[in-house]
């Protein structure tokens, strides 16, 4: 008796602590870039991230390493191969002047473009909180709006995640808003993937949006089973 209720006691101190749920170890971290304060930012062009191999390219930057996002893009080059299920996840906070925007996800075309004009499933937030998803860049010019009024707080910090599904012959996309699902999104004709990456806009006079936390993308094999189980959809979502 004594052994069993030792071993429950471990057992209930290992999922506490998330031991029991920690990821797949066929988990690889293909990149991820810290943003931490610091006393001299630099811009994140021409720089390697925290982890991975390649460097940021853009053709207009703007964004530091401390997480300020002026007007401007960065991207690490990416291409994904079939049967991966890959995860992208940055902090993005709800700030910036009115009409900005800051954004992630992943790019087709070169680096010197921007993911709303060749865009392949990125999501932005904006400083009154609105949420949107775009999911093949101008294909959908507009975007596909996440609930029709703010869904998140006004300069609060939330974690965006997109998870890239290529283990079938058309290619899914889940989006994630602090681990809810908001849309799954099946792509007619799979996307040339390039570059996966941040963006954010706003005007060189005016407030900068912020990135917090780590950007990070992963890969594993699909079929290998995941930790998150999808949430119901909450907060006003469509």
């Amino acid at each position: 008796m004594n052994k069993l209720i030792t071993l429950t006691s471990i057992l209930i101190a290992l999922a506490s602590h998330g031991v029991l749920g920690a990821d797949s170890p066929d988990t690889t971290v293909i990149y991820s870039q810290d943003f931490t304060p610091t006393e001299n930012p630099r811009d994140l062009n021409h720089r390697r991230p925290t982890k991975g191999n390649g460097g940021w390219v853009s053709n207009y930057s703007g964004i530091m390493n401390d997480g300020l996002a002026k007007f401007g893009y960065c991207y690490l080059p990416f291409t994904p191969v079939a049967g991966k299920i890959y995860t992208l996840s940055v902090d993005m906070v709800a700030t910036g002047a009115d009409g900005s925007w800051s954004a992630m996800g992943f790019q087709t075309g070169g680096s010197e473009t921007a993911f709303n004009t060749s865009g392949a499933g990125w999501q932005l937030v904006n400083p009154g909180g609105m949420m949107e998803l775009r999911s093949e860049g101008k294909a959908i010019a507009n975007g596909t709006q996440i609930g029709d009024a703010p869904i998140v707080d006004p300069d609060s910090t939330n974690t965006f995640t997109i998870e890239l599904n290529t283990a079938g012959d058309k290619w899914v996309e889940t989006f994630r808003l602090d681990n809810v699902v908001m849309k799954t999104h099946t792509y007619t004709t799979n996307p040339d993937i390039q570059f996966v990456g941040l963006m954010s806009f706003s005007q060189p006079d005016k407030k900068p949006g912020k990135f917090s936390g780590t950007f990070s993308l992963t890969e594993k094999p699909a079929g290998k089973p995941g930790t998150e189980k999808p949430a119901e959809k909450t907060g006003g979502a469509q």
